[in-house]
C-alpha cells in the first residue's frame, strides 16, 4: 500500500502542482493560521498552521517528518528552553484521532548542546537521526554532521561525526541522505567549484561514517542566486529544493522539483517551480513528506525583508473542498458629508495578489459583490479628499454553500487646508508662489508646490495629524511662514486660508506682530522670540534690504520717557535679530508717542499705538529675493509623513 501511495503522490505533484501556473501564488501572511486556498486549475488545498504547539516564539523551521509521519523534528530559535540563543531541536508527535500534532518536547542532551542544533534526516525506522554539526563532550559543536542512533532505553546515542573528504562551507548548510545512506546531498557554500552563493552538493558513502568528496550537482539546479535544503523524495528519483536564482520565482527562497536523470547524481530535469500554496513571495524552505504521502510539511519564514530571518512558522498543506460563496452587499459613504458617495472599489486577493476593480457611481443603492474560491478578500475603497478604507474578509471558516454579508462602510474625510495667495498691496491681486510644509516632529518636507497667478490656482495640502510649519515664497515679495496644528484642523475637516505678502519696495511698513516687552521695560518676553525667528529668517534671505526698527508707545505718561522706552526697545529688537546672523542693514529708531495710527482715548487704540514696526529704506535689487535658492517642479508634491493607504491602517 506505501507503494501504491507514493505513486500517486508523486506522479499527483507533477501532473497537477507542477502544472499551475507560477504566477498564481498566495500572500505570506495566509500562513499564519489554517486557511484555504484554490489554485488556477481549481485544485484546493488546506493549508494547516500547526500552532501553538509546534510554531510558539519566534521561529520554528527546519521541519524533518518521520517516514511514518508520526514523529516531526524542527528547530527553534531564542526559545526560553534552549540551551543557549541558537537552534535547539524540538519534537512533536501526532495525535492519531485528530491528526494534530502535540505540544513539542525539547530534546536533551546529547542531542542538544551549545551550538546550533538541528535534524537533517530520519531513518526509515526512525531509529537514526542525521544531526547538524559534529559534537564535543564538552556540550559545544564543530563544522560538519554526526548521526546519532536510539538506544534500547529509548535514548539517543552521543552523536557519532561523519567525515566528508575536503569539507568546506563558509556559511548556513544543510543535508539530506537517501533511504540506504548511500548517497549524501548538502547545500554549502564552497570556496571554489560553485556557480553562486550556495549549491547543492553530493557526495557517496565510503564505508559507515565516511563520504566522498563533494561534487557541485550542476549548474541545471544551482544558480548565482542561492540553492537550499534539498530534499531527496522517497522514490529516490525527485528532489526538492529551495532557490532564488531560477526565473519565474515568486519573491524570496521558493520550492522547486526536479528528478535524476540518471545514476551520477549530476544529471538533471529542468527544475520546475512549484505552485500555490507551496510557494509565497517570502522564504519558503525545508519541504519534507512521510511515506504515506497525506501532507507536505514546510517552512514558511515570514515578515518581509526587516523581519524574515526572524519569523518563521511550520505548515502542511493537503487538498481541501471548495470554498464558500459569499455574496457581500455594501452601502459607501462620506463621514464628513452624511451621504451615500461615489468611489472606487479594489477587490484584492491575498493569495496571489491580483485584483480588480469597479467604480461606483449610482449613490442611490449599494455594491452588491460575489466572492467564492478565495482564502481571503481585502476591500480597497477609495475617493477623493477621503482616506481608503482596508477592509479584510476571511472567507476560510466559511461552511460549504452560499451566505450573505453585509457592509456598511463610512470615509473619513482627509484633512487638509487650502490656501491661494495674493499681494498684500491690494489683497486682491494672485501672485505666483513656491510652498513647502514641514513637519515641526522631524523637520522634513511633507509637501511642496509651485502655484500660478491664475485665480483658480490654489495649494492643498494632505498631511496626518499634528503640527506644522509652512513657507510661502514669490519672487520681490517677503517670505511668510507660520504654524499650523493639523489635529485641529481635522475636526472639521478642512480650512481656506489667505496669504498675503508684502512686495518689497521703499516705504513699505508692516507692524511685527507678537512682540511682548515685560511691563514698564525694553526686556523681550520669551514669547517674542519665535516671531522675531520668523523676521530674522526673512532677512536673511533679503540681505539686500536696508531696514528700520521703529518702536512706538501709545501717549500715557511722560513724552520723553516714552521717547526713550521706544528707543530701547527697538534697540532690544535689533539686537535680537543681530544676534541670530542677520547681515542686514539695520536702523533702530525710537518715535514714542508721536506716530499714533489709533486714538489713545480707548485701551484698543492704546493697544495698537504700542507697536514695533519693520521699515523698507532701501532695495537693492528686488530678485535678489532668493539667496537660497530652492528648486521645486511646477506642481511637485512631496508625499506626507504618514501613508493613508497603509494595509494595516
Amino acid at each position: 500500500m506505501k507503494k501504491i501511495s507514493l505513486l500517486f503522490l508523486f506522479s499527483f505533484f507533477s501532473i497537477i502542482v507542477f502544472a499551475q501556473k507560477p504566477k498564481r501564488h498566495i500572500h505570506p501572511e495566509m500562513y499564519s493560521k489554517d486557511t484555504i486556498h484554490i489554485d488556477s486549475d481549481s485544485i484546493y488545498y488546506f493549508i494547516d498552521n500547526l500552532g501553538p504547539n509546534v510554531n510558539k516564539g519566534h521561529k520554528s523551521a527546519g521541519a524533518r517528518v518521520s517516514p511514518d509521519g508520526k514523529t516531526l523534528y524542527f528547530f527553534k530559535v531564542k526559545d526560553p528552553m534552549n540551551f543557549r540563543n541558537t537552534r535547539d531541536i524540538w519534537v512533536s508527535r501526532l495525535n492519531l484521532k485528530d491528526s494534530t500534532w502535540g505540544p513539542a518536547e525539547h530534546m536533551p542532551e546529547p542531542i542538544n548542546d551549545y551550538g546550533d542544533n538541528m535534524v537533517h534526516w530520519v531513518s526509515n525506522d526512525g531509529k537514526k537521526l542525521l544531526l547538524h554539526n559534529r559534537y564535543y563532550k564538552n556540550k559545544t559543536s564543530g563544522l560538519g554532521i554526526s548521526m546519532s542512533e536510539l538506544q534500547a532505553d529509548g535514548k539517543w546515542s552521543f552523536p557519532k561525526s561523519i567525515k566528508i573528504k575536503q569539507y568546506k562551507n563558509r556559511d548556513l548548510c544543510s543535508f539530506d541522505l537517501t533511504p540506504d545512506e548511500e548517497v549524501l546531498l548538502m547545500a554549502i557554500t564552497q570556496p571554489k567549484d560553485t556557480y553562486g552563493q550556495q549549491d547543492i552538493y553530493v557526495s557517496f558513502k565510503i564505508k559507515p561514517y565516511k563520504y566522498s568528496k563533494p561534487v557541485n550537482i550542476g549548474k541545471v539546479i544551482n544558480t548565482k542566486g542561492i540553492e537550499a535544503t534539498a530534499f531527496i523524495a522517497p522514490n529516490g528519483k525527485s528532489i526538492y529544493f529551495s532557490s532564488n536564482g531560477h526565473k519565474g520565482s515568486f519573491g524570496k527562497l521558493d520550492i522547486y522539483e526536479s528528478k535524476r536523470l540518471d545514476d551520477s547524481w549530476t544529471n538533471w530535469s529542468k527544475p520546475i517551480l512549484l505552485g500555490a500554496p507551496f510557494n509565497t513571495p517570502d522564504d519558503n524552505l525545508y519541504f519534507s513528506v512521510p511515506q504515506s504521502g497525506n501532507y507536505v510539511y514546510l517552512s514558511h519564514h515570514f515578515g518581509g525583508n526587516k523581519d524574515s530571518n526572524l519569523y518563521s512558522d511550520i505548515v502542511r498543506i493537503k487538498l481541501k473542498e471548495p470554498d464558500p460563496i459569499l455574496q457581500l452587499t455594501a452601502t459607501i459613504n462620506s463621514k464628513y458629508y452624511n451621504k451615500q458617495m461615489a468611489a472606487k472599489v479594489k477587490f484584492i486577493t491575498l493569495e496571489d495578489k491580483i485584483s480588480d476593480s469597479i467604480s461606483v457611481s449610482d449613490t442611490t443603492r449599494p455594491l452588491v459583490r460575489e466572492l467564492m474560491g478565495r482564502k481571503s478578500v481585502v476591500v480597497v475603497i477609495e475617493a477623493p479628499d477621503h482616506k481608503t478604507i482596508y477592509d479584510t474578509i476571511q472567507l476560510a471558516n466559511a461552511k460549504p454553500g452560499r451566505r450573505k454579508l453585509i457592509k456598511d462602510y463610512r470615509l473619513s474625510i482627509l484633512p487638509a487646508f487650502f490656501g491661494k495667495v495674493y499681494s498684500a498691496k491690494d489683497s486682491t491681486t494672485p501672485i505666483p508662489a513656491s510652498v513647502i510644509v514641514y513637519s515641526k516632529a522631524t523637520g522634513s518636507i511633507v509637501y511642496s508646490s509651485n502655484i500660478s497667478a491664475h485665480p483658480d490656482s490654489i495649494f492643498k495640502v494632505y498631511v496626518a495629524n499634528g503640527k506644522y510649519t509652512y513657507s510661502i515664497r514669490s519672487e520681490g515679495y517677503l517670505k511668510d511662514s507660520n504654524e499650523i496644528d493639523m489635529s485641529t484642523i481635522e475636526q472639521i475637516g478642512r480650512t481656506n486660508n489667505q496669504f498675503y505678502l508684502p512686495k518689497i519696495e521703499v516705504g513699505l511698513t508692516f507692524t511685527i506682530k507678537n512682540i511682548l516687552f515685560k511691563y514698564n521695560s525694553h526686556i523681550l518676553e520669551n514669547y517674542s522670540h519665535w516671531e522675531l525667528d520668523r523676521i530674522a529668517d526673512m532677512m536673511d534671505e533679503s540681505p539686500h534690504l536696508e531696514v528700520e526698527i521703529a518702536g512706538h508707545t501709545d501717549a500715557m505718561g511722560n513724552d520723553a520717557y516714552n521717547l526713550a522706552l521706544s528707543q530701547r526697545r527697538a534697540n532690544s529688537v535689533m539686537q535680537y535679530l543681530k544676534s541670530k546672523g542677520v547681515k542686514n542693514i539695520i536702523h533702530a529708531k525710537g518715535y514714542g508717542e508721536t506716530r499714533p495710527i489709533e486714538s489713545n482715548l480707548t485701551p484698543e487704540g492704546r493697544g495698537l499705538n504700542r507697536r514695533v514696526e519693520f521699515v523698507v529704506l532701501n532695495v537693492d535689487d528686488p530678485k535678489l529675493f532668493y539667496k537660497k535658492k530652492i528648486e521645486i517642479k511646477e506642481g511637485a508634491e512631496i508625499p506626507v509623513d504618514f501613508n493613508p493607504l497603509d494595509i494595516n491602517k
